[in-house]
């Protein structure tokens, strides 16, 4: 009798723990960019997460060519509704020669790295391309945050800190 109590207990707090646990949460996790831009001729159609590191960039070309800005992703996040890319080309003076906006629905389930394709300027110089994305989370991070940025700084005005210079010839 002392044996099948014993049993009895065991089977019952083993049917407890089974039944108690709790799912893990789900959490959002932002992308995990490469801290600088790049500029390929390559074909956009060629460009892929797969690919990203065997593509040919440069930092020169001629005016008017036909040029992809791209930043390098090494991790794609995780539950995130939309993004928003926040592309911003400027003169050696500071003044914005191109400034688009491109929303990606569910980036991290993309095969692609965000990437802008655009014609150099017709006119020679140095110019300066800057990336900054704002998106939505499908699910809130750990910290408890349903939104985010890359990179964080609030102010952004078309000039952030995650840029490349190009020289057009």
């Amino acid at each position: 009798m002392r044996y099948q109590s014993f049993l009895l207990s065991l089977l019952v707090v083993a049917g407890l723990a089974l039944c108690s646990c709790a799912p893990d949460p789900i959490y959002s996790y932002p992308p995990e960019y490469e801290n600088t831009l790049r500029f390929t001729k390559d074909k956009v159609e060629t460009i892929t997460l797969d690919n990203q590191q065997n593509l040919t960039f440069t930092t020169t070309c001629n005016a008017g060519d036909s040029i992809t800005a791209l930043i390098r992703v090494s991790n794609t996040g995780a539950y995130i509704t939309s993004a928003v890319y926040h592309w911003t080309l400027r003169d050696a003076s500071g003044e914005k020669v191109i400034e688009r906006k491109v929303e990606q629905i569910a980036p991290h389930k993309q095969a692609c790295p965000p990437m802008l394709r655009f014609e150099a300027p017709l006119v020679p110089g140095e110019y300066t391309m800057h990336f900054r994305t704002n998106y939505k989370y499908s699910a809130q991070t750990e910290s408890g945050a349903i939104y985010g940025g890359y990179p964080t700084s609030a102010n952004y005005e078309g000039a952030s800190t995650v840029r490349a210079k190009l020289s057009v010839r």
